[in-house]
């Protein structure tokens, strides 16, 4: 355990999250877009990271690295019950608090984005508000105990002004407290808690609310105990958790799934405590990818034992092997964009599956397996790390030349858990040195290097492992040197990169592809005459290799080529390198880094490293100008990238073996890790943070035996936008840039995978001017797949599987996923809705005329609203449509499209005009 005082740098190698706050309860946590997280509850001080006390009241912000947002403090003065981010930005915040931001705000208030209180907005509730919604036309919806607000009588629910906070005439006199409130695709709201009668009609626990106010008719579940927590799902049904035993008339312990009409889906039925009176659902959270969190009081769930959490598989409500152990109440939950998830309650411990107990004081973040996020300490015994290539699954494989990591012996290469833990289970115990490192789309693992034996087998330097028990399979190229880059293609073949001239029983010099079951050398062979020692895989399927040749593909190169997919000979890319290049990485707009020992490059002075145009070669004006080799490069989303080597300075600062670059001009920024050793290998993980290995024995201001992971304090950011016909990848922060990515779509629960296609790449310009309004930066990379006809009328998985290089020479390869569940309606469905929202300058536009024409000529109109969103209900599915905005000050093009699903993501944006 760290003692308090403890200095956590923006790089440290402590890169755990541990914001410890005190108090009894954590009540509610949020994700901002920015990746900052909001926390509310009853406590008055924060630690953060093993950090000194400092005092925050019931309301803190932190950074993504879990050191605390120093600037915000609204100092509440009761209880935070619940926190909505608004599209701007703004916060709405409801508890029991009498003053929020200096000054009296009675239960609800709004917060500015610094922290600062919204002076303008004041409903000024009569009592406690526990629950908050945003409508998509701005307006708020606010639930709880109170019978007043804003000077009008509304029970326990009431609609707000998206400017004022004062109450309209939405008025569904509910008779008795609501906990929860969840708003669905068509604006309803679902309400849950302890009352029996909305409108005058009796509903026990749950109901529907339309968006005019009146109640749902047709909707009544008719629950028989306290409903904590309603959640809606993709398609359309209701999730509820509480201190209920009958739904419908049908038994259902603490948490339910209930189908759009309201009946009980009978096929869902996780049983906490098989209804034992002790146990209740206090939080429910579905994941992007439609599994569900659960938080509460239980300790078992779907028939296995879970401690107060547990994640529960879309169909069958079986939870997965997700399984934290808090030590006590789990009372809200938050997914962040990486995939990590944040609870906060009344817990102080974790065991995460079935592992030793950790403190975590009422908030804590796990990794997606469920392993706490701590920070990573491996005290490698042995000379250096080379390779590192991380899993889909967010496990790291390291290889090297060591015989040690975390005091257990394991030869050259090794994997870690999600936590930094060594996986025990898996043991190739290679015998000579690992070089590369890629991981298949099925999880099996290739290895390149030095070694003769690896997974208990006869391998001469190149091998395919076990996902699970690291066991070396048939596939066995014997190569006759050593191998220094892998790649693997989109039709699962393999490249081979080294010093070898024989390889897969055939005479290659240096380059082979390789047959991704024997390991055969195919007829691809473009012969360089010296060692190649980095490979990539461009989005159109060319072959990028760098390395110490002059001649490639049939071609005088010096050090770098690009090569034909089918024949191998060289193109005419021709960036002639004066001396070697050891490292490359392609960005999503094309372009190519490369780093070594050069001098020149692209036909301009370049010190060691560069960025060259895809087409012609050329050397842009990225020029970092290191002083010393540079052995590894990654890049993140927004376009900035880090650089490992043997350097001292690099972009006109000071750093030692370790830098972060400018995206434009390649100056260094503040991430100085200051290594004191070289630094071979780095990758980025999913969340931002940085591994880095070498021969280095302290970096971020800790001692670290030859690798560490180094705090970020840029998030990763990363969103998957899903239609029926355009599936798009969104990126940005310190997320991992992507060389390419295939989409993929299951249709039964992730079972079996079908490919889609390979997306097309894009890269915002990072110098593109970012509104302060917005707290998301507008997406640095994106992935763009067109002209689908996805499923209708089911549940449909889709997953972006991404390509990216890391390690010694870029020579590994790493893979990442992003899944998402969604449901479009079948076209014969009787009407659907279609909306969106209006932006200028990143800011949605307020009061904009938006039409939309039928294909029978018939036009309906509306106004946006503060925020600039729109919406169309009850459009007939089956017919072609145009939206069009009108506006005096701005333009904006039509757009046309086909209603065969609802449709929330029809955004407009101003060509021309300005605020």
């Amino acid at each position: 355990m760290l003692t308090a005082g403890r200095t956590v740098t923006a790089q440290s190698a402590l890169d755990w999250f541990d914001p410890n706050p005190n108090g009894t309860v954590v009540r509610t946590v949020v994700v901002q877009p920015d990746g900052k997280i909001l926390i509310g509850g009853d406590f008055t001080t924060v630690s953060p990271n093993g950090g000194a006390a400092v005092t925050r009241n019931r309301i803190a912000r932190f950074n993504p690295d879990g050191t605390l947002d120093t600037g915000f403090d609204p100092n509440g003065s009761g209880e935070v019950f619940s926190i909505v981010l608004q599209p701007d930005g703004k916060i709405l915040v409801g508890g029991l608090f009498t003053s929020i931001g200096g000054q009296t705000r009675n239960y609800i208030a709004r917060l500015n984005p610094d922290g600062t209180l919204d002076t303008g907005f004041d409903p000024n509730a009569n009592s406690g508000v526990f629950s908050i919604a945003l409508q998509p036309d701005g307006k708020i919806l606010a639930g709880g105990l109170f019978n007043l607000i804003g000077g009008q009588l509304r029970g326990h629910l009431a609609r707000l002004d998206a400017v004022t906070g004062a109450p309209d005439s939405f008025n569904p006199a509910v008779n008795n407290l609501i906990y929860s409130i969840a708003m669905q695709k068509d604006g309803k709201a679902v309400i849950g808690g302890i009352f029996n009668t909305v409108s005058g009609q009796t509903r026990s626990r749950i109901a529907r609310i339309n968006s005019d106010g009146t109640l749902d008719a047709g909707f009544d579940p008719n629950i028989d105990g306290e409903v904590d927590t309603v959640a809606v799902q993709a398609d359309g049904k209701i999730l509820a958790g509480g201190l209920f035993s009958v739904v419908g008339g049908q038994t259902r312990n603490r948490i339910a799934r209930i189908n759009s009409n309201g009946t009980l889906d009978t096929g869902f039925d996780p049983n906490p405590n098989s209804g034992s009176f002790s146990s209740f659902v206090l939080s429910i959270v579905v994941q992007p990818d439609g599994r569900i969190l659960v938080g509460g009081f239980f300790s078992n769930i779907g028939g296995q034992a879970r401690g107060r959490i547990a994640r529960l598989d879309a169909v069958t409500g079986l939870p997965d092997s997700f399984n934290p152990t808090a030590g006590n109440i789990v009372r809200s939950m938050a997914v962040q964009a990486d995939g990590k998830i944040l609870a906060g309650g009344q817990f102080t411990t974790f065991a995460p599956n079935g592992g030793a107990t950790v403190t975590r004081n009422r908030i804590a973040r796990f990794e997606r397996d469920g392993l706490l996020d701590r920070t990573l300490d491996l005290n490698t015994v042995g000379i250096a790390v080379y390779a590192t290539a991380i899993q889909p699954d967010g496990k790291t494989i390291i290889g090297g030349r060591f015989t040690n990591v975390l005091g257990v012996a394991r030869n050259n290469i090794a994997r870690l858990n999600t936590d930094g833990t060594l996986d025990t289970a898996w043991n190739p115990n290679a015998n000579g040195d690992v070089y590369t490192i890629a991981v298949q789309s099925d999880g099996k693992v290739l290895a390149g290097g030095q070694f003769a034996t690896i997974g208990g087998q006869p391998r001469s330097r190149i091998a395919r492992l076990d996902a699970v028990t690291g066991a070396a399979d048939s596939f066995d190229p014997n190569a006759n040197g050593d191998v220094y880059a892998i790649a693997v293609q989109s039709d699962g073949k393999v490249l081979a990169g080294g010093q070898f001239t024989t390889i897969g029983g055939q005479p290659r010099n240096r380059i082979a592809r390789l047959d991704a079951v024997s390991g055969a050398a195919d007829s691809w062979n473009p012969a360089a005459n010296d060692n190649v020692n980095s490979l990539a895989v461009q989005s159109d399927g060319k072959v990028l290799a760098v390395g110490l040749f002059t001649n490639i593909g049939g071609q005088p190169r010096s050090f770098i080529a690009r090569l034909d997919a089918a024949t191998g000979a060289a193109d005419s890319f021709d960036p002639n390198a004066n001396f070697a290049v050891y490292s490359i990485a392609v960005q999503s707009d094309g372009k190519i880094i490369v780093s070594g020992l050069f001098t020149s490059m692209g036909g301009q002075p370049r010190s060691r490293i560069a960025r060259l145009d895809a087409a012609t070669g050329a050397a842009d004006s990225f020029d970092p100008n290191a002083n010393g080799d540079v052995y590894a490069i990654a890049v993140q989303s927004d376009g900035k990238v880090l650089a490992g080597g043997q350097f001292t300075t690099i972009g006109g600062q000071p750093r030692n073996r370790i830098a972060r670059l400018d995206a434009v001009s390649g100056a260094a920024d503040s991430f100085d890790a200051n290594a004191n050793g070289d630094v071979c290998a780095i990758a980025v993980q999913s969340d931002g943070k940085v591994l880095a290995g070498g021969f280095f024995s302290s970096i971020g201001g800790q001692p670290r035996n030859y690798f560490a992971r180094l705090s970020n304090d840029t998030p990763a950011l990363s969103t998957l936008a899903v239609t029926m016909t355009t599936l798009t990848l969104t990126r940005d922060g310190s997320a991992p840039q992507f060389t390419r990515v295939i989409f993929e779509q299951s249709t039964d629960n992730g079972a079996n995978w079908t490919s889609l296609g390979t997306a097309s790449n894009g890269l915002t310009s990072p110098a593109a001017v970012k509104s302060a309004n917005l707290l998301a930066p507008q997406a640095a990379s994106s992935y763009t797949l067109t002209g689908l006809s996805l499923p209708t009328g089911q549940n449909v998985l889709i997953r972006a599987r991404g390509f990216y290089r890391t390690g010694y020479q870029n020579g590994s390869e790493t893979t990442e996923d992003k899944t998402r569940n969604v449901f479009f309606l079948a076209p014969t469905a009787a009407s659907v809705s279609i909306g969106g929202r209006i932006l200028v300058n990143d800011r949605g536009l307020s009061n904009a005329n938006v039409y939309l024409t039928k294909q029978n000529g018939e036009i309906v109109s509306m106004r946006t609203g503060a925020f600039g969103y729109y919406r169309f209900d009850d459009i007939g599915a089956g017919q072609t449509v145009i939206v069009s905005v009108v506006s005096k000050r701005f333009s904006f093009t039509p757009r046309v499209i086909s209603i065969t699903e609802d449709s929330s993501e029809v955004d407009f944006i101003s060509e021309s005009g300005n605020f």
